[in-house]
């Protein structure tokens, strides 16, 4: 009887003790817009050895709109060329080669501040260029012109779309890499595979290396 007994006491005292705990794996948390513009801010240095040209026969440039306007210029027909047509071509022109060196030129070195409402970008020379994070049409100087522009977070991405007229069109996407230790631009303009070779097309992609801690912005 005893023996049943101190069975009966130890089997009691196993069913009153905790159950077994098991662990949960909890997931990654995805990182958010404020998140991510944090961790943009700061400065940042083009790692050249993984940040390929754009690929050479890219450059829409055309020899027309050399120049100012010049009355009675012959168009294709041996008939004067309008001024005013004239005119606007040569703006285009201007939009067309501001926009192509921003798709061509990557600074050496870029300084965000960040935020959900506005990102300010400044190059190696001081120059500061600010846009509103509103997806609205803006202008926007380029230095030699001025275009429209709209700016939007996809997510954690920050994408900047610059418009000069048809065909003149850049995409601009900020982004962190997979592992948060560099900024990924990625710039893309057009159809590479458009038979209008009056307009912008072509992507490259330019990974720049963190040079300081992000900027605090509380």
């Amino acid at each position: 009887m005893k023996a049943v007994a101190l069975l009966l006491a130890l089997a009691s005292g196993v069913a009153a003790q905790d159950p077994p705990k098991t662990e949960v794996l909890a997931l990654a948390r995805p990182m958010t817009p404020v998140e991510a513009a944090a961790r943009l801010t700061g400065k940042w240095k083009l790692n050249e050895e993984l940040s390929p040209p754009l690929r050479a026969g890219s450059s829409p440039l055309a020899a027309s709109g050399q120049g100012g306007p010049q009355r009675g210029r012959a168009g294709g027909n041996g008939r004067p060329v309008p001024y005013e047509r004239q005119r606007l071509e040569q703006e285009r022109q201007i939009r067309l080669r501001a926009l192509y060196r921003e798709l061509a030129t990557a600074p050496e070195t870029l300084t965000l501040t960040l935020s959900l409402a506005t990102a300010k970008f400044v190059d190696p020379d001081g120059l500061e260029r600010l846009v509103n994070i509103n997806n609205k049409k803006e202008k926007l100087d380029l230095g030699t012109t001025v275009v429209d522009s709209r700016t939007r977070w996809d997510g954690t991405s920050l994408t900047i779309e610059l418009e000069g007229g048809e065909d003149l069109k850049i995409v601009e996407i900020f982004e962190l890499s997979p592992t948060g230790t560099q900024m990924l631009v990625t710039l893309r303009a057009g159809d590479e595979h458009a038979a209008n070779v009056r307009g912008l097309r072509g992507q490259v992609q330019r990974v720049y290396d963190r040079i300081n801690q992000h900027i605090d912005m509380r």
